[in-house]
């Protein structure tokens, strides 16, 4: 089976959703993120959870915008979640890659992100606030943590 299936059958889904002109958002939500709808807190961040958030952004993008307002406001609400949530490294392993699943997934996501606020101007302040405050809990994270180092 192929390494990817999740993330390439999520992503088709979210192209072939995208093409629809009378796609309501529940049905968007219900196909793309199923339980994660409801948020992402209290769930394993694995392989699955990752791949129906970027599939999430690539409807958007894919859509021009349909539902752009809520979809970005979860995903920006997503990201802010980053540093508290339980994650597992569950994709293909790849022991040449030295690119923690951390950095490879936010990278992506804060890609999809930006291209969002990028062709979305009315939800730009939105998406662009999440980062900045998820650059603040890091840094204050890691601030924290080097305080502590040097006591």
């Amino acid at each position: 089976m192929e390494a990817n299936f999740n993330f390439n059958n999520r992503c088709c889904i979210a192209l072939c959703l995208a093409k629809q002109s009378d796609i309501s958002l529940s049905q968007v939500k219900s196909q793309l993120l199923g339980q994660l709808s409801n948020g992402i807190e209290n769930i394993p961040f694995n392989h699955n959870v990752r791949s129906a958030l970027l599939s999430t952004g690539i409807y958007l993008l894919y859509s021009y915008g349909k539902h752009v307002e809520p979809l970005s406001k979860f995903l920006s609400d997503s990201l802010l979640l980053f540093p508290q949530l339980r994650w597992y490294d569950d994709a293909e392993i790849d022991k040449t890659n030295k690119i923690t699943i951390h950095e490879q997934f936010t990278f992506c996501f804060n890609t999809i992100l930006a291209d969002l606020a990028a062709h979305f101007p009315h939800v730009r302040d939105i998406i662009i606030n999440s980062q900045i405050e998820l650059l603040e809990q890091l840094t204050t994270k890691i601030t924290h943590f080097n305080e502590r180092g040097q006591s």
